[in-house]
């Protein structure tokens, strides 16, 4: 396309616009007409009843007969021909308003005295169409109806006394003598000198009056179009804003990656990440990825100034990040080389605050990078009795110099800095929408309540934390609105072998059979405090074995292949107590796979042969019938099977040896 054509299109498009509004405005027009017409009728009912019955106005009650009787017909049935046509035909404002200016000269021309000034009811009102040539057009009509009911005025209109004292040479006073008014005035007046008086002294004054007034109504009338045509640019020129504030945000949304478990074959690593974007776009973004197999990158950043440019630039950052992370080099070099190409050619003055680690996932060694963002929470692992990490500990704040921020200077050289995660050590990246979220009372959200809400409980994984995070946040703004993005990741270390996170009393790790004996050995350590019963110890490890294996084959599939994917499982282990004595033990099994009840499943014919038995269902028998109870629930996307295991007492045991 041409640009001469394009520029023809967007003329035909803007010009097809301004129509529509103008149209739309006519249609208001027409509505506001119809209501000035109706309200005039219904004026001029009550008048004409208050006169004849109640003698209101002292006036022969012919008058008002003529004037209602004639003007009524002519204001109503116009609005009801408009009414039928939907107010949907160009022709209509002629019609109302032709109409209009026929009745009020008609009764200027009746009742001369009392209704002059209504002559500008019309003219007053052509101004609402915001269309000076049909205001001149009304004051034209106007003024040449008026002069033909002048000529009539005599003959069928009331005397105005003024004009007829102006018609008589010297009869300031007129003598009555015991005679009729009506015979004394018909005697001395001439009624085409009367007309001429009436000319001079009536009808000149009012079209200097209605002259004056209708410069005004058509200056009114050109400055109402330009006022709608400048509010049509102003929604035209928002309607561009949004569109490129949601453009923006498709921008964010679209690069940034959304797909969790993000490396489902992977049994070493638990990430979760989420944008909430504002209405007024910035320039949030997080990334994760792969360099080699044994290292991990992790991205987060907050560009300067909002819409569309933020969000280019960064699209630009995002990427040149990646990239060079993905050359092997430190993250320290990273962030020099990103630097100085985002430096080059950034007349606009943006820049971007970023936080970088790269996770050796065999070593479980961190290198950071920080150019001028907020600090990232670590919660590092305690080590117990058997070497194996725990997570009992807390988030901290990871305190350390951060560098200047990326494209504010050329030449600058960052630093990377490094620490260690075990199995179950957590980072939790942000960006500052969630600290500075601000409630109705301009308080801060701050970073002592973010701290806070990570404590205050065990996180099953990473994505139940951030929704947490992101529930708390929401219910401390409360009403007030979101000026910023709000942006999270975290990432939780499972260990080179994926043996997740555990604590005195639960275990969470990855979804393979290979974990069975991890995960029995763990409830073996607990139940060797509570000296459980031999048998009721293999009972338990039986359920245990059996259960697992199901999670790790059946809860997670590949929609694709079919097959089973890698997932996560908690197990808690939970002490029954009468009293001060633990008398047992209940176990929750608590995945976020497909939901399914196994109890539901019926139990197999054991009385029938084994090659005449219906295959599976043998496992969560055998469980049902070893453990006192077993139950399943379904609660925020996670099934939890519990199972409870009352101990042996002694003097059973003593009973069974025997």
């Amino acid at each position: 396309m041409s640009a001469a054509s394009a520029r023809l299109k967007k003329f035909a498009k803007d010009q097809f616009k301004t129509e529509e509004v103008l149209w739309k405005s006519e249609q208001e027009g027409n509505k506001t007409l119809m209501i000035s017409m109706l309200l005039l009728a219904v004026v001029l009912g009550l008048c004409w009843a208050a006169n004849k019955y109640f003698n209101a106005f002292a006036l022969d009650q012919s008058v008002f007969d003529a004037a209602f009787f004639r003007c009524t017909p002519l204001l109503i049935i116009p609005c009801i021909i408009a009414k039928i046509f939907k107010n949907e035909k160009p022709w209509i404002k002629y019609l109302l308003m032709l109409q209009y200016i026929l009745v009020i000269a008609l009764m200027s021309s009746i009742m001369t005295y009392t209704v002059e000034l209504c002559i500008v009811f019309p003219l007053v009102v052509s101004t609402r169409y915001y269309n000076k040539n049909f205001t001149i057009q009304t004051i034209i009509v106007s003024l040449g109806l008026m002069w033909v009911f002048v000529q009539m005025t005599a003959d069928i209109g009331m005397l105005n006394l003024n004009n007829v004292n102006n018609a008589i040479a010297g009869a300031d006073v007129i003598e009555l003598n015991g005679r009729r008014f009506a015979d004394v005035v018909g005697e001395l007046v001439d009624l085409e000198i009367y007309k001429h008086a009436y000319i001079r002294y009536h009808y000149v004054p009012t079209v200097i009056l209605y002259s004056m007034v209708a410069l005004i109504c058509i200056k009114v009338a050109g400055r109402g179009k330009e006022m709608v045509l400048e509010q049509r640019e102003i929604v035209n020129k928002s309607s561009r804003i949004e569109s490129e504030l949601s453009l923006a945000t498709d921008i964010q949304a679209n690069l940034l990656p959304t797909i969790f478990p993000p490396f489902p074959e992977r049994n070493d690593i638990d990430i979760f990440a989420s944008m909430t974007p504002a209405k007024e776009v910035g320039g949030d973004f997080y990334d994760y990825f792969l360099i080699d197999e044994d290292h991990l990158g992790l991205v987060i950043g907050d560009v300067s100034g909002k819409g569309v440019p933020a969000a280019l630039f960064m699209v630009t950052a995002k990427t040149l990040i990646k990239d060079h992370a993905c050359m092997g080099i430190n993250a320290g070099q990273v962030y020099t080389k990103v630097n100085e190409l985002l430096c080059e050619g950034n007349d606009a003055g943006l820049f971007v605050t970023s936080f970088m680690a790269i996770i050796n996932l065999k070593t479980g060694r961190v290198y950071t990078v920080n150019a001028g963002h907020n600090p990232p929470m670590v919660r590092r692992g305690e080590k117990v009795e058997d070497g194996l990490p725990g997570s009992n500990c807390e988030f901290e704040y990871l305190h350390t110099k951060p560098g200047f921020v990326l494209a504010g200077m050329e030449g600058l050289r960052y630093k990377t800095s490094s620490f260690s995660m075990y199995p179950g050590d957590t980072i939790f990246l942000y960006t500052d929408g969630v600290t500075e979220a601000t409630d109705a009372n301009n308080e801060l959200y701050g970073e002592d309540r973010l701290q806070k809400c990570l404590n205050s409980k065990e996180w099953k994984n990473t994505e139940e934390m951030i929704e947490a995070v992101k529930v708390d946040v929401n219910q401390f703004v409360d009403v007030a609105p979101q000026f910023d993005d709000i942006t999270m990741l975290a990432f939780n270390y499972l260990g080179p072998d994926g043996l997740g996170t555990r604590s005195n009393n639960s275990i969470t790790v990855t979804t393979t059979t290979e974990h069975v004996n991890y995960v029995t050995e763990f409830v073996e350590g607990i139940m060797s405090k509570y000296n459980v019963p031999m048998t009721d110890v293999a009972k338990i490890n039986i359920a245990i074995d059996e259960l697992y294996s199901n999670i790790a084959k059946f809860a997670y599939i590949d929609e694709k292949t079919g097959e089973p994917r890698v997932g996560q499982a908690t197990l808690n282990v939970i002490p029954v107590e009468e009293g001060d004595k633990v008398t047992g033990l209940t176990i929750e099994f608590i995945d976020s796979g497909t939901p399914y009840n196994p109890l539901t499943q019926e139990d197999p014919l054991t009385n029938l042969p084994a090659e005449e038995r219906d295959i599976g269902g043998l496992g969560i028998f055998i469980v049902k019938k070893q453990m006192d109870d077993v139950s399943y629930r379904y609660e925020e996307h996670h099934n939890i099977l519990s199972i409870t295991k009352m101990f042996t007492k002694e003097e059973d045991i003593k009973k069974k040896d025997k």
